[in-house]
């Protein structure tokens, strides 16, 4: 991705020293967001800061990367004290964020425990938050909260136990099936029967008839 940015050939030998010669001595800001997904070649960073003088690097991440001239600012999510209206900010934008994705949502006694668990496990990030909320439209609150538990014993099992890019190329699969309804899931479970790929005809076979295959 970073060639691609760059708008240049990578070179598959030694793309780390053709990074390095293409930046240079140019003045430049690269920004990585989401860098946990691809923690395990922080080192890349350490040299091409190495490398290149007037380089400067800004990495939105999860976890610490651990390597050296790592500065960290930690970002914190929006208030978790009560508000006028009886709980936190951080709650009131859940609210209003699942009522714009499932207008059937509605706050009440009985699911503000699960909404106060799922906004502090985001840590009151805001945009954490709304894209949580935007679940509703095919998972049940507690879908909601117990991938989103998932997600982050994920994360911190990356920092002690990396077990390379495929691993999270994984995760990030396995989180992106959690987001479909509930049909289209099953649907895929239905065709895991098949190793190599099948043909229309013979998924049409194993998948339910009430449902289209052809809406995948």
């Amino acid at each position: 991705r970073l060639f691609d940015v760059l708008d240049e050939p990578m070179d598959p030998l030694d793309p780390e020293s053709a990074a390095c010669g293409l930046i240079g001595d140019k003045q430049m800001l690269i920004v990585f967001d989401c860098f946990e997904a691809i923690v395990d070649v922080a080192g890349l960073l350490v040299r091409l800061l190495g490398d290149c003088p007037r380089l400067s690097v800004l990495v939105t991440s999860r976890i610490l990367l651990g390597v050296s001239r790592e500065q960290v600012l930690e970002l914190k999510g929006i208030s978790d004290a009560t508000n006028k209206s009886g709980d936190s900010d951080g709650v009131q934008l859940f609210a209003e964020s699942a009522k714009k994705s499932n207008p059937s949502f509605e706050l009440t006694p009985k699911n503000l425990k699960v909404v106060r668990d799922l906004v502090r496990q985001l840590e009151h990030v805001p945009l954490a938050i709304v894209l949580a909320a935007g679940r509703l439209r095919h998972m049940t609150l507690e879908d909601v909260r117990d991938s989103v538990q998932k997600s982050l014993l994920g994360t911190l099992r990356n920092i002690s136990s990396p077990t390379g890019r495929h691993a999270n190329l994984t995760r990030v699969i396995a989180a992106s099936f959690d987001l479909l309804p509930t049909q289209d899931r099953a649907t895929l479970e239905s065709l895991h029967v098949f190793e190599g790929g099948f043909t229309f005809e013979s998924a049409e076979k194993v998948v339910d008839d009430d449902f289209s295959i052809e809406t995948l």
